[in-house]
């Protein structure tokens, strides 16, 4: 699976952005943790992925919030990184 998301690195685009779900977003932003892809990379493509999604980190207490946000339209995702977090993440309408 991660390297499917490194080949769709290397070319990424706003295009091919709009055609993920949150799922693959969550699991992109999953691969930055791990350190395999450099911060330069990474900041260029959350550039790229912030033109298209919203993302939300929220501690897993705060259900209301989370309730709200899903209301909202946001899927939330346990981190990898912290058991105590959520990351919500959000696509934005496309403009036509």
């Amino acid at each position: 699976m991660d390297l499917e998301y490194l080949r769709l690195l290397k070319k990424l685009t706003e295009d091919q952005v709009w055609k993920l779900s949150e799922e693959d977003v969550f699991n992109i932003t999953e691969l930055f943790r791990t350190g395999i892809v450099s911060k330069v990379e990474q900041s260029r493509h959350l550039k790229i992925l912030e033109k298209v999604f919203e993302f939300r980190t929220i501690s897993f207490r705060q259900e209301l919030t989370k309730h709200h946000l899903q209301k909202m339209g946001y899927v939330f995702f346990n981190t990898i990184s912290s058991e105590n977090l959520l990351i919500g993440i959000h696509k934005r309408k496309k403009d036509i």
